[in-house]
């Protein structure tokens, strides 16, 4: 904590970052962003607790502990739901790869394919807007009419 505060990629406070509530933020201005509309209620979040219990136990060895920004499409409506959460992400997963101020970015189409873009996290604008400039790149390959939730929907 203390060398990413030192790099100007942490804050001072570090209290909104570790309690997840920076990162239900940016999921927000994600799905804001995206899909045109804002998530209903508080985003659900885990804080860094749920990364540390992650790293106890049988399994501390196996993968790598992340915490995820993880925003997906009810199968029924189509609405955007968001959360932040902490996962064991196994070695080949995409995501398990991001070390230090990297950001991932994994998006599942509705045909199950994969595109995946990295990227350093700088602070919240930077990171912000590279990750929503990466999700239009990727979102205007991946979908043929453009239309964003014909793209991520099942």
């Amino acid at each position: 904590l203390a060398d990413a505060q030192a790099a100007g990629l942490a804050e001072a406070d570090p209290s909104d970052d570790l309690e997840g509530h920076d990162a239900a933020a940016k999921a927000v201005l994600v799905v804001e962003a995206a899909f045109g509309v804002t998530p209903e209620g508080e985003v659900p979040r885990a804080g860094i607790e749920r990364g540390l219990a992650l790293l106890e136990g049988r399994d501390a060895r196996r993968g790598r502990v992340r915490q995820l920004l993880r925003i997906t499409l009810d199968p029924d409506t189509g609405a955007p739901r968001a959360e932040v959460t902490f996962a064991r992400l196994l070695d080949g997963h995409p995501l398990a790869r991001c070390a230090g101020a990297e950001n991932g970015l994994l998006i599942e189409t509705h045909d199950g394919a994969h595109h995946v873009v990295y990227g350093l996290g700088a602070g919240p604008a930077p990171t912000a807007a590279a990750m929503l400039a990466d999700l239009e790149d990727v979102l205007c390959t991946a979908g043929e009419s453009g239309d964003v939730r014909g793209a991520l929907s099942a």
